[in-house]
Parts: C-alpha cells; structure tokens; sequence
C-alpha cells in the first residue's frame, strides 16, 4: 500500500478515479487494523513511518489525487510535446493537449464549433496508441454527420498512417446503432421514415414541438431561446470596423421568425419578440411620407407596425451615447435628430429602442412598456 501511494509522488500515468477508488478503500481498511497511535520507541522504525505516510493519505485522498494528477499533466505535456506539435497541420492549443493527455475513466470536452474539436479526438486516439495504453482495434471513433465521419478517417490515415486508419474504427452514431441492432437480431433494421425523409422529420418534429407547446412551462422557454438566443451575440461595439461586423451578420445569417434577414442581432431579437407576440409588422417598408431627395433615398424605419401605425426605430446607442467605434459618432445623432423631426412634422408615431437597453438586459421588456403605454397593443413584457 505504501509503494502504491508513494508512486503518486510521480506519476507515469493518470490516476484514474476507478484505480484511485480501490487504493483509497484499501488504504481506509488497512488503518483501522492499527491503533491510532503507535508506542513513541516505534515512531523512527520504517513500518511506523510507512503506516503514518498511509494514514495522511487517508485524511486527504482528494487532495492526494490531484496532486499526482496535475504533476503527470504538467510533465506529460512535455514529454509528449512534439507529438502534440506534429500531430495536426498546426500545434494544438493548451487547452487541446490538456484534454488530449487527461485520460479519466470518462472525459467530457464541451467546446464551441469550429474550436478543434475533431483535431482533438485525433490526438487523442494517436496519443493512446504512441504511449501503449491503447491498441488500434480498441478505439471506436464516433462522429455525428457523415461527412464529419469521412474528415475523421482522412485525419487519421494522414496523421495516424494506414495500419491505424485499417484498424481503428471510425462511424456514425447511426452507423454504429444499426450495427448493433443487425448483430443482436441477425437482420439489419428498416429505418424509420423520417430517418431518410427531411419533410417527414420536419413534420414530427413540428408536431412534437406544438404539443410540448401546451405546457405553459415549456412555452415561455421556447419564446425565451427562439426570441433571444437564435445566434451567438455579440454587441456591435466589439466590431473594431464595418468589415468584421458584417462578416459576423453573414456568418450568423441573422434571419427572424418571419424568415427576412436582418442587419443587426438586436434588430432580430425585437422582430422575434413582435412575431411571438402576435403583432405584424413590416420590416423597413417605406415611410408613408415622401422623403427622397436627390441626395438622399426614401426614408426607411426599421419597423412599421400596421395596426396601430406605429414606427419603431432601433439605435446602436449606448447608456452615454456612444455608438460602435465604426459609426461616426456625429452623423449618426444628426441622422437620429432628423428622424425624430420627421416623425414630429408628420405626426406619425415613433418607438425609439437603444443598444443599452439590450445591455441590461431590458430590450424587449422596455419595448412591451412603450408599446403598452401607446394605448394601442397589449403584450406582455414576460415575453
């Protein structure tokens, strides 16, 4: 027992919690055969010193654990670092070869897309082969998508060589479900139809979400994400230039309920909010005025609510003022000023939204209270 604890000092291995449980459990049964305090003349005798070590083991098993482990992290990370550099066209990240030589019973990596997920389970599968813990034909690799299953292979025979790629498996989640199901009942299943028909998927899917629908509960959620959470926000004031911002909207393909793209994540979230809520509205549809001139086109607000003839106008403001740093800052309060002029000179009613409000959190809550006030809706800011 003591060799086993003292080999934690310096690890070759990741203590796994599975290893670790049994050393722990055996460590905790050995000292209870002891007394719990030896004769003083026994104290420098090796048996007493190596019974000691084992008690302060006992007293802070955790502690222990991740000791050892964070030394075998730290020291595989270099012994292993040029395999990490050459395993993928480029040298893995920190957070990659962490998760790379972490070798738990059960590993969990939860990254966003296009982090390097991938580039991981790779590494993963070659470190477990170059260190021996694992041969090729005890590795089953899983992807989602079939393309994704066919970049997999091609990484692994280009990084791992063929005599890996031949071995070691790489399938679907689906492929491997069917391969099971065949081996179990010696006949391969047939698949449901809305597992090879996108119009049938969609229509369960559609009827599955209308019944969850029913539960107030559930409902609220989904007005909650589809309103809010359609795509990764970032505020316009993290753009440095007008190039990065709509490189953002393009890649986020900014498009509402209704099914229109949008210029801006806050623009989507009001037109979401306006949908779920039952209030139609136009989207930059002209102003019922004449204002184009030949230096200026015709004039559009972002949203035109029919019903009550209501306009509402969403300015990338902050609390101070402030626009994002690739809008001049002037020329946006003069074209802001004009509006409001316009507005006033008509008559027409105007709702102004700003960025801050989304900042704190209070956009479309501000929005329902404005909208109330008017007189003319009833929505209810919850949603």
């Amino acid at each position: 027992m003591h060799a086993g604890i003292s080999r934690l000092a310096n690890p070759m291995e990741y203590t796994r919690f599975s290893v670790f449980s049994r050393l722990e459990k055996d460590a905790g049964q050995i000292v209870t055969h002891f007394p719990k305090r030896c004769p003083d003349q026994l104290s420098a005798s090796d048996e007493v010193r190596k019974l000691e070590a084992i008690r302060a083991f006992v007293q802070s098993p955790a502690g222990h654990r991740a000791r050892a482990n964070a030394t075998f992290v730290n020291e595989e990370l270099e012994r292993s670092r040029g395999f990490l550099d050459r395993i993928e066209a480029k040298p893995l990240t920190d957070e990659q070869r962490k998760a790379v030589v972490v070798d738990e019973d059960h590993n969990l990596v939860v990254a966003a897309a296009g982090s390097g997920k991938t580039s991981v389970i790779v590494a993963k599968a070659g470190w477990l082969i170059e260190k021996g813990y694992r041969k090729p034909s005890e590795l089953s690799l899983l992807a989602y998508a079939k393309d994704a299953q066919t970049e997999m292979e091609e990484r692994i025979r280009r990084r791992l060589g063929d005599e890996a790629a031949s071995d070691l498996s790489v399938r679907t989640f689906h492929g491997l479900g069917l391969s099971i199901i065949g081996g179990a009942e010696g006949k391969h299943p047939t698949l449901a139809k809305v597992a090879e028909d996108d119009r049938a998927l969609f229509d369960l899917l559609k009827s599955i979400v209308a019944d969850l629908l029913e539960n107030q509960k559930f409902s609220n959620l989904m007005i909650t994400w589809f309103q809010n959470h359609f795509a990764p926000y970032r505020s316009e004031t993290e753009f440095r230039n007008q190039g990065e911002y709509w490189n953002y909207i393009r890649a986020n393909e900014i498009r509402s309920l209704k099914g229109e793209k949008l210029k801006s994540f806050e623009e989507c979230e009001i037109a979401n909010f306006l949908f779920l809520n039952g209030v139609p509205y136009e989207y930059e549809r002209p102003y019922e005025h004449e204002t184009a001139t030949p230096e200026r086109r015709q004039y559009q607000p972002d949203f035109y609510l029919p019903d009550p003839g209501i306009y509402i106008e969403h300015f990338a403001l902050s609390a101070s003022g402030d626009t994002p740093p690739f809008i001049d800052r002037d020329e946006y309060h003069r074209s802001r000023q004009w509006k409001l002029e316009l507005h006033a000179a008509h008559g027409t009613t105007l709702v102004e939204t700003f960025s801050h409000e989304k900042a704190a959190g209070k956009l479309t809550d501000n929005l329902a209270e404005k909208l109330n006030a008017l007189g003319s809706i009833d929505i209810h800011a919850s949603h």
